[in-house]
């Protein structure tokens, strides 16, 4: 007994030594997800390779392990009264150790989102990972955010059935495939930062390469991918959206998309022409103003429905336009323009305050009039349903399927004197109708038929984008040591700087709108660079010190 006592002291103690870690429940793979903090290897040990760093590397490991406040603040204490530099810093958070994780399989993990319900979310570890290499990562939204409660089972089939999986395994890149669902949509507060949550998230566990984080999505999916681009622009390499709508975050969410925005990002654009929802010929005049606007876009025109098959060929264009954009995280242009601050922020700069007056004469809302003949019944159709016609899932109030009488749980048999058997059938009708019209419907509520009939909206012109105050906006660009910017409606800016982008050893200027506002040396600060790493988690993108412009109008 003392032996075998002894044999497994020994064996618990190579396990600490190793850096080794148990899996919760409700992983999907062995060892799928850590401890809090995320980083394998104990200080001092043959795990971790920050053991074989300064002194207060083991202190700056338990900083990125700690979660709860407190906790982060006196680990953050420890490690800045050991005073390390900035450049120290940069180069220990650059050599962070990750524990080994279960490769060619999907993790399974749960967020607590703050309506304090648990959603799952997925993370797949291609079969070449290793720990000690900075590996892509691919974050997919999957169309379709009004369903129904979706398990880690049913969302890991959903995610192994997605095109943009069979890219990430083929191409070897982790993949994020986060649940959006009613009330946690990617356009709407929880879903939203749920979405960003769990890219920091990620990368307390695995060896992201921060300037190869990518983001896509289809229908929904593509809409709720553009909206993250255009508010959180330096969070991302590329964006690749396929039979999307630029502004669907805005026309669901009202979130305060501005085009402008899409300078910053490179973006993929697919659509095709018989989409019933979002078809080439409506898409195209929002593509080009968001072209003029500045946006880098490529746009794909190509036949078919809504759907994205990811043929082989177009995923191999796909994969080659992503690895051609890493994110350049100290680019020397930069333009903000937001409504409202909390959006403001785009690599180094960030807008404050927003203050009233006349926008500057070069500054443009890009904001596309359409002429809008289209008919969508705004329902949601339970893809779930396996009887005879089109089941709804969920009926948008003051939509046109609400006007018309339809309801929650209706089934849709019978549209424009034709009978509805599928969605092909009910999509292939809608393409026949034109607006003004009158309409007559058949539902099949509670086991009996019911007609309702009314008239179709008539054609509308409209603002795409529905506006609810003036933006701020400023196009900054970053030469040698001087910042130059341009501002219109904005009061209040800041500025992030690093030995990267400046030379800090000299004083930085800057000037708005032609008039110097700012001359001066500014010293790094570790507190300054630990700070930004906790909040972005962003190894790449590691700022020493920041500065902030008043008094700009």
């Amino acid at each position: 007994m003392r032996r075998m006592g002894r044999t497994l002291l020994m064996m618990v103690v190579w396990m600490m030594a190793a850096g080794c870690c148990l899996a919760r429940p409700g992983a999907t793979g062995a060892g799928s997800e850590m401890a809090p903090g995320g980083y394998g290897g104990r200080p001092g040990t043959p795990g971790s390779r920050l053991a074989r760093g300064p002194a207060w590397a083991p202190l700056l490991e338990d900083l990125c392990r700690a979660e709860e406040p407190v906790a982060v603040e006196a680990a953050l204490a420890r490690v800045l009264a050991a005073g390390p530099s900035c450049a120290d810093l940069r180069r220990a958070l650059g050599d962070l150790p990750f524990p080994h994780l279960a490769r060619g399989t999907f993790h399974a993990f749960t967020w607590r989102a703050r309506d304090d319900r648990e959603r799952p979310w997925l993370l797949y570890v291609p079969a070449g990972y290793h720990p000690r290499r900075a590996t892509p990562l691919l974050v997919v939204l999957h169309g379709g955010v009004s369903g129904e409660e979706v398990g880690p089972a049913q969302l890991q089939k959903d995610a192994e059935a997605d095109p943009f999986f069979r890219l990430a395994r083929e191409q070897g890149w982790l993949m994020l495939y986060p649940l959006g669902q009613d009330g946690a949509t990617w356009w709407d507060d929880i879903g939203h930062d749920a979405v960003l949550g769990q890219i920091r998230r990620v990368k307390r566990m695995a060896n992201v390469d921060d300037d190869r984080v990518w983001l896509a999505g289809f229908s929904d999916g593509a809409g709720g991918a553009l909206a993250l681009a255009m508010l959180h622009p330096g969070e991302f390499g590329a964006v690749v959206a396929c039979n999307g709508h630029p502004a669907l975050g805005n026309l669901d969410g009202d979130l305060p998309l501005r085009l402008p925005m899409l300078a910053n990002v490179p973006c993929y654009l697919v659509n095709t022409d018989a989409d019933e929802f979002f078809p080439v010929e409506k898409m195209r005049p929002l593509v080009e103003t968001a072209a003029r606007a500045g946006a880098d876009l490529v746009w794909r025109e190509l036949p078919g429905r809504h759907r994205f098959a990811g043929e082989p060929a177009e995923l191999a264009r796909v994969a080659a336009f992503l690895e051609r954009h890493p994110r350049d995280p100290l680019a020397p242009r930069v333009i903000c323009e937001t409504e409202r601050p909390v959006w403001g922020r785009c690599r180094w700069l960030a807008i404050d305050e927003i203050v009233p007056g006349p926008a500057a004469p070069w500054a443009e809302d890009f904001n596309p009039i359409v002429r809008d003949e289209s008919v969508n019944f705004h329902f949601i159709g339970d893809q779930r349903y396996r009887g005879t016609g089109v089941r709804a899932q969920r009926v948008f109030p003051d939509s046109l399927a609400a006007r018309l009488g339809m309801r929650t749980g209706d089934v849709l048999v019978r549209l424009d004197g034709r009978p509805i058997r599928n969605p092909d059938d009910l999509a292939a009708v809608k393409r026949g109708l034109r607006a003004g019209r009158e309409l007559t419907l058949t539902v099949r509520r509670d086991g009996t038929d019911r007609e309702l009939t009314g008239r179709l909206p008539d054609p509308t012109l409209a603002w795409v984008f529905a506006r609810q105050s003036p933006a701020g906006t400023v196009r900054a660009r970053l030469v040698g040591n001087r910042f130059h910017l341009e501002t219109s409606r904005v009061g209040r800016v800041s500025l992030r700087l690093s030995a990267d982008l400046v030379d800090l050893a000299a004083p930085v200027e800057v000037t708005v709108n032609g008039r110097g506002v700012f001359r001066d040396r500014v010293d790094p600060d570790p507190a300054f660079l630990l700070r930004g790493y906790l909040a972005d988690r962003d190894r790449k993108m590691l700022f020493d010190a920041g500065i902030t412009l008043e008094d700009l109008w």
